[in-house]
């Protein structure tokens, strides 16, 4: 089904291969990026509905073939959540060595400034210590086109924890 925006909700009928394709393909932006439908009205008469997935229900058998997908009308007022990446992972010492991010969350909540989402919000890792909380605030590399949801809030929204071993020294001890 189509929804939202004060409009009346739509069901449709959509290929489940190709469903199951495009969730494959774009991974865990699908939940995120900004569709074009084209609907069928039924008296011959097609409208084209900008979407954004809203939930996906899943086979419970089989858990990797979707049997629904709500969409939503994309409104740029809306809050979404986009997925984060950590980046520059390799240019820091201690994930060279082992070390790890014990992710928290996996998404922030943020609002649209134009007529696109995008498809994650990178996380720069590279200066991280072992032991540190990754936060948005600190961390989060925000799009121009993009504003924190509820900035109060998500600015101190703990993303995940730097973890590893020092190999029996301190965090200091972790050198290139």
């Amino acid at each position: 089904q189509v929804m939202g925006n004060a409009e009346a909700t739509l069901n449709i009928k959509m290929p489940s291969k190709a469903l199951v394709r495009e969730m494959k393909r774009q991974q865990q932006i699908f939940l995120n990026k900004v569709y074009q439908l084209e609907i069928d009205m039924g008296n011959g008469e097609k409208r084209l509905e900008r979407v954004v997935a809203h939930e996906v229900k899943q086979e419970v058998v089989a858990p990797r073939r979707p049997y629904d997908v709500s969409w939503v009308r994309f409104n740029p007022a809306r809050v979404y959540k986009v997925a984060i990446r950590f980046i520059n992972q390799d240019e820091n010492p201690i994930f060279k060595r082992g070390g790890w991010i014990h992710a928290v969350q996996g998404f922030v909540r943020i609002r649209t400034l134009t007529d696109q989402l995008p498809d994650t919000i990178d996380v720069d890792v590279k200066n991280v210590a072992l032991g540190e909380v990754i936060k948005v605030k600190q961390h989060a590399v925000i799009p121009d086109s993009v504003v924190l949801a509820h900035p109060k809030h998500m600015n101190e929204h703990t993303l995940g924890v730097v973890q590893g071993s020092t190999r029996g020294g301190s965090s200091d001890d972790v050198t290139d």
